[in-house]
């Protein structure tokens, strides 16, 4: 048997953390949609198909149901997953509890929803502190302490995974798929900063709606660490 996996999270990256660990990244969650490719394609074995019309069927029906759908996007995602022999891929993001509630009654085999950790949130703290990264198959830090620390963020394996268990042939086991599983023994860069979420906090709830230009900085003058 073997395992098939996928992250759970939007980037594979260390947390950026104030100076009591309180996170300032990787703490907003959100639901995604995971598909199985051949598993999708198996419950279609002794049928008269095309695999690209399969893909367009299960896209089509989810589409009408979810308006957080993407159809061609999710014909698209499974289908290269197909191509390149991958079992797991990710094919929506950011559902509702009104899509997620449709999806699931369909009970459609081969799709599951999973929680996907997102670096960021709309409303996140020191946005101008922390920066930014840039996707795609080469995750990179490019602005703020995302960029100034990339060497230490990206030296980063853990993360919540979507594991399923295959027999010889890549087939997932009905009973063992779908599993998540938290690698505890992985090294992990993160980088700590002398910033208070608390304190950060307050400033931005007092300053944003009221001062269109300017500068707070809270600093502790015995030690001259910054705290917002």
């Amino acid at each position: 048997m073997r395992s098939k996996q996928i992250t759970l999270k939007e980037y594979l990256r260390g947390p950026i953390l104030d100076r009591n660990h309180l996170p300032l990244t990787d703490n907003s969650r959100s639901y995604a949609l995971y598909g199985l490719p051949f598993e999708i394609l198996r419950n279609h074995e002794g049928k008269s198909w095309d695999k690209e019309l399969v893909f367009k069927g299960i896209a089509s029906v989810l589409a009408k149901q979810a308006k957080g759908i993407d159809e061609d996007l999710v014909v698209s995602n499974l289908y290269n997953a197909m191509e390149k022999g991958k079992p797991i891929v990710r094919v929506a993001e950011d559902l509702n509890d009104d899509d997620i509630n449709k999806i699931n009654s369909l009970n459609l085999t081969g799709l599951v929803i999973a929680p996907l950790i997102n670096r960021y949130k709309d409303d996140s703290l020191c946005t101008h502190l922390i920066g930014y990264v840039k996707g795609g198959e080469e995750v990179q830090g490019v602005a703020g302490i995302e960029k100034q620390y990339d060497h230490v963020l990206s030296d980063n394996t853990i993360s919540p995974k979507l594991v399923s268990i295959n027999d010889a042939r890549g087939r997932p086991i009905q009973d063992l798929m779908f599993k998540i599983r938290s690698d505890l023994n992985s090294n992990q860069g993160s980088v700590v900063l002398t910033i208070d979420k608390r304190i950060q906090n307050i400033v931005e709830e007092a300053i944003n709606p009221k001062v269109k230009k300017g500068v707070v900085v809270v600093m502790d003058i015995a030690s001259k660490e910054i705290m917002a």
